[in-house]
C-alpha cells in the first residue's frame, strides 16, 4: 500500500447506522481512517496497547474455559523482580508486560500500518532477510 493511499467507505456499505447518524463530514469511520492513514506509527502503538491489554485480559478469563489462568503480570514480575514483595512483582510485571507488548507487537505485526512505515521493520524481518 502506497504511503498516500487514502481508505474510503464502501458504496455497497451495509453498514445499520447511515452517514447523518454517524456525524458530520464523514463520520467516525472516516475520520478514524483519516488518522491512521496520516498517523501510521501511533496508530501502530494503539494498536500494539490494544493487543496487550487484550492479551492480559483474556489471560484472566482462560479458567472460564478450562485453561489455566495465564496472570502475565505476576509471571513477568516473578521474572523481573524474583525477591520483591507479591505485590510489587504485580506492578513491576504489569509495566515490563506493557512495555514489551509495545514494544515488540508494531515490527512483528503483518498489518499494513506497519509494515509500510518502514521504520518499523528491524533488520532480518519484513521479508528483507540477513546478510552477514
Amino acid at each position: 500500500m502506497s504511503g498516500n493511499t487514502i481508505l474510503a467507505p464502501r458504496e455497497d456499505s451495509d453498514s445499520a447506522i447511515d452517514r447523518e447518524a454517524r456525524g458530520a463530514a464523514g463520520g467516525g469511520v472516516d475520520r478514524y481512517r483519516t488518522w491512521v492513514s496520516d498517523h501510521r506509527a501511533s496508530a501502530a502503538l494503539l494498536a500494539a496497547v490494544v493487543a496487550t491489554h487484550l492479551a492480559t485480559v483474556i489471560g484472566y478469563f482462560m479458567p472460564g474455559i478450562g485453561l489455566p489462568q495465564l496472570d502475565w503480570n505476576r509471571i513477568n514480575g516473578a521474572i523481573y523482580t524474583p525477591k520483591a514483595s507479591p505485590d510489587v512483582q504485580f506492578l513491576s510485571g504489569g509495566v515490563f508486560h506493557y512495555v514489551d507488548g509495545i514494544v515488540f507487537t508494531p515490527p512483528t505485526s503483518g498489518s499494513s500500518a506497519t509494515t509500510s512505515a518502514g521504520s518499523w521493520c528491524w533488520p532480518c524481518t519484513c521479508g528483507t532477510g540477513c546478510t552477514d
